[in-house]
């Protein structure tokens, strides 16, 4: 064999290897460009991936509750129309005696008084007489009339939501009903409020008039 082909062999090698070196190279260059490339083509890789995800979804709400405390303050305390009750345990309606003038007067938006055989409605909030169907005790000058309980009414309001929820029919409470326990309340055309709490019945100068007495509150309009 010829030496110098023996020593261009070597040679020969190199120069493949070298060139596929270069070859390898150039591709990772290459690639390393595409990336470099895709990654210049995406500003902002955060959005990137939000957008492949999809939009963030919110996290679910709790309901809260929130508790206070007490502050310790009393509620506000009701604010009545009406002042404390002027109160009298006995007040006594008779019957009339004059049999020309059938009527006892009671005055109630003054100091509470009954007046024994005066006529007429002047100045008077319930008559006790009268003929027929109007006979026994009844409103005069007065807005509302109606039963109540047997015991005082806590408040004025009270006793005027009892007057109109409970009206008596025609105003007029006949004798027959006039029994010990019954209540009335009433409100005069001076916008007092006044309780009549029936304690008893006695006979008077008439059979079927008999003499009352009454336990009274009256609430004056502030």
């Amino acid at each position: 064999m010829d030496p110098q082909k023996k020593l261009d062999h070597p040679r020969t090698s190199d120069s493949r290897s070298s060139h596929t070196l270069s070859v390898a190279v150039t591709i990772v260059f290459g690639l390393l460009g595409l990336v470099i490339a895709i990654c210049a083509s995406v500003p902002d890789w955060s959005d990137f991936l939000r957008s492949s995800e999809g939009a963030p979804r919110p996290s679910p709400q709790l309901p809260v509750t929130t508790v206070t405390g007490s502050t310790g303050t009393a509620p506000p305390s009701f604010s009545s129309r009406y002042g404390a009750p002027q109160q009298l345990s006995r007040f006594v309606v008779a019957a009339p005696s004059d049999p020309f003038c059938g009527y006892t007067r009671v005055s109630l938006d003054d100091d509470p008084e009954a007046r024994v055989n005066q006529c007429g409605e002047k100045d008077a909030e319930l008559m006790y007489g009268g003929y027929g169907d109007a006979r026994g005790l009844r409103g005069a000058d007065i807005a509302y009339f109606g039963t109540a309980g047997g015991s005082q009414p806590a408040t004025g309001e009270d006793c005027l939501l009892a007057a109109k929820t409970h009206a008596v029919n025609g105003k007029v409470v006949a004798p027959r009903a006039l029994r010990p326990g019954i209540g009335l309340c009433l409100q005069t055309s001076d916008g007092n409020v006044v309780w009549l709490g029936l304690k008893s019945v006695k006979p008077g100068q008439s059979d079927d008039l008999p003499t009352l007495t009454f336990a009274v509150a009256l609430w004056r309009l502030s």
